[in-house]
């Protein structure tokens, strides 16, 4: 098999760069997936099919997918050693760690910020690459970390740094930035921090009319949630002020729309003035958070009337909240009552 004619003058460094891209973007299983990633390598656009299959083929006949399944494009083996060249390749050509963000295959990003990832663990000179790579490639880039970060040990080694390479997400439109918190958990270690950014952006939304007042009631409702989502993320991060500030504005606008459309909104009243009520808990507005948590109540036992199989759960951790934050108001009293005979 001839690799080096007219379009390749150094044949060592095609390979390399070949070699690079298949252990970032790899295994790729078919011939059409390995020749539109090789066609968009720096180095390699314009080369025919018959090249660019030819390359392919040299890697596929060097390590042959995992159990002899036949692959067009794999990695470089064993991944250390693949992980060391892609940091080698990197420092030369850092292009290359584009070409999985450019495209329309998630996939591609998602492996190649495993590769890349893993090997930062070892080869500390590519976490500024990754940092690079979120702010040039900050939508596929947010994608690909929230489908990666999760699984991968490394994760919240580097999340710190990740994150403030994301900034404010000011790439993204509010809206792309909501359709991706709206599905995140809480809880997720490696993914709160990134949650926070896209929740933040999602509430950056303004309305089709250009003001809250004249807004439509779905406009409104819409703005209420991405509010109560900010501030369930942002309590998350121990942000208590802000979710505080965040939940209390979502509140209001359920209000609102519970007093137009109770059936519609009231759930969302109910849940909302219960989050409220455990912030204002958590930063010592004990008498708030009673009162909160007590109007939560009353709405959960209304709806838990009419439907106990959807509200009962609510109703009982609300009650749950509730018996906390009077044991801690009753107490705080006892003491007051006690300093007061002194």
């Amino acid at each position: 098999m001839r690799l080096v004619g007219d379009g390749f003058a150094n044949r060592d460094k095609v390979l390399s760069t070949v070699a690079c891209i298949a252990t970032l973007v790899g295994p790729l299983g078919s011939v059409e997936q390995a020749r539109a990633v090789l066609v968009r390598t720096p180095g390699l656009g314009g080369q025919p099919e018959a090249t660019l299959d030819g390359l392919a083929a040299v890697f596929a006949s060097l390590y042959p997918g995992a159990g002899g399944e036949p692959c067009a494009l794999p990695p470089v083996q064993p991944d250390r050693i693949g992980e060391r060249l892609v940091a080698t390749q990197l420092a030369s050509t850092p292009s290359l760690a584009d070409l999985p963000f450019e495209g329309s295959e998630s996939s591609l990003a998602e492996q190649a910020l495993r590769v890349l990832g893993r090997a930062a663990r070892w080869q500390p000179g590519l976490v500024p690459r990754l940092e690079a790579l979120a702010r040039r490639h900050t939508a596929p880039f947010v994608r690909a970390w929230l489908a990666v970060a999760p699984e991968e040990s490394w994760a919240p080694t580097h999340a710190e740094r990740l994150e403030a390479a994301l900034g404010g997400l000011e790439a993204m439109t509010p809206d792309e930035a909501d359709a991706l918190a709206r599905p995140l958990p809480l809880g997720s270690v490696a993914l709160r921090g990134v949650a926070v950014l896209l929740a933040e952006r999602a509430a950056e939304g303004t309305p089709t009319t250009g003001t809250w007042e004249s807004a439509t009631p779905d406009e409104l409702a819409g703005r209420a949630r991405r509010l109560r989502d900010k501030g369930s993320h942002l309590s998350e991060v121990g942000r208590r002020e802000e979710a505080l500030a965040s939940t209390g504005e979502a509140v209001k606008l359920y209000r609102k729309l519970a007093a137009a459309r109770p059936d519609a909104f009231e759930p969302d009243l109910a849940s909302s003035l219960n989050n409220l009520g455990t912030m204002q808990s958590a930063v010592g507005q004990r008498e708030e958070a009673l009162a909160s948590t007590g109007e939560a109540v009353k709405l959960y036992r209304k709806l838990a009337a009419a439907r106990p199989d959807a509200f009962e759960p609510d109703l009982a951790s609300s009650l749950n909240n509730l018996g906390s934050m009077q044991s801690a108001v009753g107490q705080r009293r006892r003491r007051w009552r006690r300093r007061g005979r002194r």
